[in-house]
């Protein structure tokens, strides 16, 4: 089980999809109206993504919100942790 937080987790999974559809942090800020000392610190797994803010940013990709929600098996069989 991935013990790393949430947060840094969403944090790699929106970096890595940046870097897979070759975007910006600043075009991804203005794009998403977002300061981009917010979407650095948000990044770098120091302040959280809310869904509506995942959503933009996804949506920036032609990809949903989910999309960037890294998902792990858990300890009990047939369940997955978010």
């Amino acid at each position: 089980m991935d013990t790393t937080p949430l947060t840094e987790r969403i944090a790699a999974a929106v970096r890595q999809a940046l870097t897979d559809h070759e975007r910006s942090e600043s075009e991804t800020a203005h794009a998403t109206s977002m300061h981009p000392e917010t979407l650095r610190a948000k990044l770098a797994g120091d302040l959280d993504f809310t869904i509506g803010e995942l959503s933009l940013i996804a949506g920036t990709m032609g990809l949903r919100g989910a999309d960037l929600l890294p998902l792990t098996t858990s300890s009990t069989p047939g369940t997955t942790d978010v």
